[in-house]
């Protein structure tokens, strides 16, 4: 078998195991990296095929049970893989069975195989042990060695219960910018078994031409059968050159508007998966991972959104939807940054035969489902219509599952269709979601939140339906006045997770719409903004702490987002004429500094340097008052201290005789937002880590999300009784902000006796 550049490193190889009834594939690896996927790979019965009885999908079952530090334990479902090579071999038969499993913790873990045979069994359970069920062995977990914007540097990308996701590995906090179109992105010319059924644009697959040059300019990728896949895997170097971080893939358009996407042999049998063409989906998501993106992944789209229960003549779960949601699991859960979007327009009933909308039942027995069978547990979203007239739009999707005295754990989020209007000059702030997107995303915000279980709120399709955001330099919008006021900056002043900018129908003649865009060039200045408004908000603000707060600001047409007392953004979509802002029962002074969403740029101080509580107060003119636009004044109080650089402090100790002793470490007045980590230098020995992970001389430790501090700057570290160590130097280092402090904080530090 030819190893393929998207599975993991095989560091340390192991004899190979026996156990009754089989044999394994190949040696499997006993060395693997922290959040890099490891392959299991296993030889089961012979004679399967893609269209064999029995079906390897549907009567077989592979489950792998790792156990690890502290106890953890995770249950990762496995999958028919034909030959193991199907990538590039194209096999629609073989007796490889594979299982992806991502560490989450250093240290030593153990596996064991579940695999068994049956009528149905991948999703009615049961079945009989067969071929290698009960193989067993071990994985030994070490650092990570890449760097970021690599996935693999920062860790899975987690909700946790707040309505922003960040890293596991690095605690860093995540907002999504990138493209949201074409929905259609895997229907790709490269990509085995893939045609167009039929659909808006006929005979129509991508070849992503435009971006085959930055295949090799950014640094290749795993294309396959030689240079296979270098479009798409090029438009992705391109989107990762621009920072953005996020794109949509739809993994089944059957039906809808490309009709050309779907993971089975053929559109209308969703019982047979085709090897070859998902190991090539897989590829693409991988290579996405390493290049920093983070992918949803809509299941369906609402032409399709009932096909498997009408298929198999009503119900309300069909086992062909179980199977389809377990098989994506299996080849695609071990994405580090993936969410799981159930549905586009999701419980709207359109004339097409299997467009009848789901219930309020459904979509939760679905997103349940779809978790059990997710060991990485990724958010579960829903879009939805915007328009309510049609009696299925956000409202009545969104606020049963919002329903305080019967909340949704299942559902972490909206993938909002955003109603912003390009034709009008001036859109007013409302309390009417239909109004504009930012009073749209503060409902759900303040509403998920009021009901225990915060939402990601994305904009990810906006209005209007014709138009969409617009080509750079486009008469309708040159600048993207529109797409910036309204959707980016509205969406992250409201409390919302990112947008994913969708271009609409007007283009598909010219440079591309939602199913036939190919070049991502066109709209070069629009990534651009986006990452100008994602970069203020990761370097200036704890966003994670703030809430929207349009009340307290006087001007009809601007947002607020604000931790009171603390720090405040507000957004004017035209700066002209004076702003009040409220800071309430605040007397504390406040710096007053302006930055420009169109250009970029540093920070820069207006007419009013500072202003002080209670109460309402005028921030002021901008720097460059005579020019109408939008700005985004940062309002922070002074004690806050950002700055251009990182504190550096050391200290000097004897812990000879401190055998097992704690060095304890506590910071005054230091916002918890900004310590990140710690480097150390000095013992030649590990330092025995609360989290468990042990270091050597010199390191860097991050800490890890489950000992972030919360509430009060101090940290306590197990230190070796080493002779060699003479001391200990630390940083601190920004958590949300770069630059980091102006000024070295004050710290005391107490060496505690051996326990």
């Amino acid at each position: 078998m030819r190893s393929t550049p998207r599975l993991a490193a095989l560091l340390l190889l192991a004899a190979p195991l026996s156990y009754p009834g089989g044999s394994l594939a190949a040696q499997n690896p006993t060395t693997a990296r922290l959040w890099h996927a490891v392959a299991l790979d296993f030889d089961g019965p012979s004679g399967l095929s893609e269209t064999s009885t029995p079906n390897p999908f549907l009567d077989f079952r592979m489950d792998v049970t790792w156990s690890g530090p502290g106890g953890r334990r995770v249950v990762v479902p496995g999958y028919y893989a034909a030959d193991g090579d199907a990538a590039e071999s194209g096999a629609s038969a073989g007796t490889r069975w594979r299982a992806l499993f991502v560490p989450d913790f250093r240290g030593d873990w153990q596996w064991a195989v579940s695999f068994v045979r049956g009528p149905g069994v991948a999703v009615q359970g049961g079945g009989t042990p067969t071929a290698f069920d009960g193989a067993r062995g071990s994985l030994r977990v070490i650092e990570s060695d890449k760097l970021a914007p690599d996935f693999r540097a920062r860790g899975l990308l987690r909700q946790d219960g707040h309505r922003y996701p960040r890293f596991a590995g690095t605690g860093e906090w995540f907002l999504e910018v990138g493209t949201g179109s074409p929905e259609n992105v895997l229907a790709y010319a490269d990509i085995d078994g893939t045609v167009d059924r039929g659909g808006e644009v006929p005979n129509f697959l991508h070849t992503f031409q435009p971006h085959r040059p930055d295949f090799a300019a950014f640094g290749g990728g795993p294309s396959w059968r030689g240079n296979l896949g270098e479009g798409l895997l090029g438009a992705i170097n391109y989107l990762s050159s621009r920072r953005l971080n996020s794109m949509l893939v739809m993994a089944f358009t059957g039906y809808g508007d490309g009709d050309d996407v779907w993971p089975w042999l053929d559109r209308d049998d969703p019982l047979r998966f085709d090897c070859s063409k998902l190991d090539q989906w897989q590829r693409v998501l991988d290579h996405a991972t390493r290049r920093g993106l983070h992918v949803q992944m809509l299941l369906g789209e609402t032409e399709n959104e009932s096909y498997f229960e009408v298929r198999e003549g009503g119900g309300t779960f069909a086992d062909s939807r179980r199977l389809y949601y377990r098989e994506m699991a299996a080849r695609f859960a071990h994405t580090l940054g993936l969410s799981w979007n159930l549905c586009e327009e999701i419980g709207w009933t359109m004339s097409t035969p299997y467009s009848l909308g789901t219930t309020y039942a459904q979509r939760r027995a679905f997103a349940s489902y779809l978790k059990a069978v997710d060991p990485y547990d990724h958010p579960v979203l829903l879009h939805t219509h915007w328009n309510n007239r049609t009696g299925v739009g956000q409202n009545g999707i969104y606020d049963p599952l919002t329903d305080p005295n019967n909340p949704a754990p299942e559902v972490n989020g909206a993938s909002l269709q955003g109603p912003y209007d390009a034709h009008r000059s001036v859109l007013e702030r409302s309390d009417n979601e239909s109004a504009n997107n930012h009073a749209m995303v503060v409902r759900w915000v303040r509403r998920s939140t009021a009901a225990g279980n915060p939402w990601l709120c994305g904009s990810h399709e906006q209005m209007p339906p014709f138009w969409g955001s617009v080509t750079d330099g486009h008469e309708r919008d040159p600048t993207h006045d529109f797409t910036r006021k309204d959707l980016l900056w509205g969406n992250l002043l409201g409390g919302g997770s990112g947008v994913l900018h969708w271009a609409g129908p007007a283009f598909r003649p010219t440079s591309g719409d939602d199913v036939t865009l190919e070049d991502f060039r066109t709209r070069q200045d629009l990534w651009r903004q986006s990452v100008v408004a994602h970069d203020l908000f990761l370097e200036h603000l704890p966003f994670h702490r703030m809430e929207p707060m349009d009340q307290l600001v006087d001007d009809p047409l601007a947002y607020c987002l604000a931790e009171p007392g603390a720090i405040y953004a507000v957004y004017r979509r035209d700066a002209t004429g004076p702003v009040q802002l409220d800071l309430q029962g605040s007397t504390a002074e406040f710096s007053v500094r302006w930055f420009d969403p169109l250009q970029g740029g540093a920070l820069q101080r207006g007419s009013v340097a500072t202003v002080t509580g209670p109460g309402p107060v005028t921030l002021g003119a901008p720097p460059r008052a005579a020019l109408r636009g939008d700005w985004l004044i940062l309002v922070e109080q002074t004690r806050r201290r950002p700055g251009t650089g990182c504190s550096t402090a050391s200290l000097e100790f004897d812990g000879a005789a401190e055998t097992g002793g704690r060095l304890r470490i506590r910071f005054a007045d230091l916002p918890t937002h900004q310590l990140r980590g710690l480097l150390f230098g000095g013992p030649t020995t590990p330092f025995d880590l609360p989290t468990g992970l042990g270091c050597t001389s010199p390191c860097r430790v991050d800490l890890r999300p489950d000992v972030w501090l919360s509430d009060v700057a101090d940290l306590s570290l197990q230190i070796p009784g080493d002779p060699a160590l003479i001391g200990v130097s630390f940083r601190v280092q920004g958590f949300l902000s770069r630059p980091c402090l102006e000024a070295t904080p004050a710290y005391d530090v107490e060496l505690l006796a051996p326990r």
